[in-house]
């Protein structure tokens, strides 16, 4: 008994892959092949990704996408990509600042102010860690004011180089002591051969003052 072409081909239809199946199967192959070797290609992709806000985790989780770990260890070995990553997080804070702007917006009462003001505060601190430029500034320099503390002159001086130039081995060393207990590096900060560190974290000691200010005895 020969069978139907009918039930022929109905099998051969039942036999064939799903496209959900053959995504899946193709995702597989991509993720092993991008897995095994790095390519200008995917640096792009990944980038590209980055800067349009994207996060890390977003990204790994997309088919054929390779491990964080495997794409750091990238990074370490092509500086150029990691370059590029950097440059692209740098580029992705300008989203978030028209998250933050657009969220703002929609503050109608003040239960919505208060909501918009978490989501708000969340992410200058996103846009902050990525960018410098939306982050809290220390600043270093130190500016010259007149007597209503205005800046008389609006270019700023370097404060590490006035004090190198204006105070003593000694007061150097407790100005950098001072800042470092802040938690602030001075920019341009003396070498280890210019000004001796203090290695122990102890108050530097200072000189003895001179002048007739001293002579109380008089």
């Amino acid at each position: 008994m020969t069978k139907s072409p009918a039930k022929t081909e109905g099998r051969a239809k039942a036999k064939a892959p799903t496209p959900r199946a053959a995504n899946k199967t193709r995702a597989a192959a991509v993720k092993r092949k991008v897995v095994d070797q790095f390519t200008q290609e995917f640096a792009d992709e990944f980038c590209r990704l980055i800067r349009e806000d994207h996060t890390i985790r977003e990204i790994i989780a997309m088919p054929g996408m390779p491990s964080w770990s495997t794409i750091h260890g990238w990074m370490r070995r092509h500086a150029s990509f990691k370059q590029d990553y950097l440059l692209a997080r740098d580029a992705s804070a300008d989203i978030v600042e028209a998250k933050i702007i657009e969220i703002s917006k929609t503050a109608k009462d003040k239960d919505s102010a208060a909501a918009a003001r978490v989501q708000t505060s969340a992410l200058q601190w996103v846009a902050g860690k990525r960018s410098a430029r939306y982050g809290e500034r220390v600043h270093h320099d130190l500016q010259h004011l007149d007597r209503n503390g205005n800046p008389a002159d609006p270019q700023a001086v370097d404060i590490a180089s006035l004090a190198m130039d204006k105070l003593t081995t000694a007061e150097l060393k407790m100005l950098i002591y001072l800042y470092r207990k802040m938690g602030v590096i001075l920019p341009h900060e003396p070498p280890p051969e210019t000004i001796e560190h203090d290695s122990a974290g102890e108050v530097p000691a200072l000189d003895e003052p001179h002048g007739d200010e001293d002579n109380d005895d008089d």
